[in-house]
């Protein structure tokens, strides 16, 4: 029942989103199209198809440097409850990735690496990884060391203690994360996209913008918009399921 009301509130909040839209291009006229207008390109986008290659490109190079990004907080959770000094020393290198503008990065690593989809993963690895390490570093404090000492007296591998203990213990924290870096991926992967590719969902959006199609500009908006918000509504509806099995 609760589900039901905050999907309803959700939905609520996007129809009042379309209202604003709609009467803020009543008032400025042909600067911002309207609704009405962008809503039937978007759909005839997505009935023809021709959505479908820059989003699978753009959901390729997301799905592996995500998952780049999950690998290596999940690993470095782990280590930190093993060397506490490692959540230390790496609060400074989080700290100055979290802060710098994701731009610089973007185009740092283009620079060195140059435009392929190796460099997007990379980028979106890098940018997303404390996202993902925080948590988990922090979950990992709260872990009931009683359990460790057993599974120690017991002697139990690294393997049987990563697949029983800490996977397990780290689900709910790592479903959570996954909200908040899913979605930061996403728009890394279209910014990166928008500024150094010809591929992409971003790269629609680059072209849209310089080809002054508003229309179409804001026709892709919604669908990156839309991704958006299943991708979140997948990952909450696991998170809740979660909980409500613990």
């Amino acid at each position: 029942m609760e589900a039901i009301k905050e999907r309803g509130v959700q939905l609520l909040s996007l129809v009042l989103l379309v209202a604003v839209w709609e009467g803020l291009s009543l008032v400025v006229g042909r600067l911002v199209p309207s609704p009405v207008a962008v809503f039937p390109v978007a759909w005839n986008m997505i009935t023809s198809g021709s959505f479908a290659d820059p989003l699978f490109t753009s959901l390729y190079r997301l799905l592996f440097g995500f998952g780049l990004a999950l690998a290596l907080g999940l690993a470095f959770g782990i280590a930190s409850a093993q060397v506490e000094k490692l959540g230390i020393a790496a609060g400074a290198l989080f700290t100055t990735i979290m802060t710098t503008p994701s731009l610089v990065i973007i185009f740092v690593a283009m620079l060195i690496l140059g435009q392929t989809d190796s460099t997007i993963v990379l980028i979106v690895g890098l940018i997303v990884f404390p996202f993902v390490a925080v948590p988990m570093r922090d979950a990992m404090k709260d872990l009931d060391q009683d359990i460790l000492g057993m599974s120690k007296s017991f002697k139990v591998t690294t393997r049987r203690k990563l697949i029983d203990v800490y996977i397990p213990y780290l689900v709910p924290p790592i479903l959570a994360a996954s909200r908040i870096g899913f979605s930061l991926s996403w728009k890394i992967v279209v910014l990166s996209e928008v500024f150094g590719f010809t591929t992409g969902v971003g790269w629609k959006i680059s072209l849209a913008y310089f080809q002054y199609d508003l229309v179409a500009l804001m026709a892709w908006l919604v669908i990156f918009v839309v991704i958006i918000l299943v991708i979140e509504q997948v990952i909450r509806e696991g998170e809740r399921r979660v909980v409500k099995w613990k």
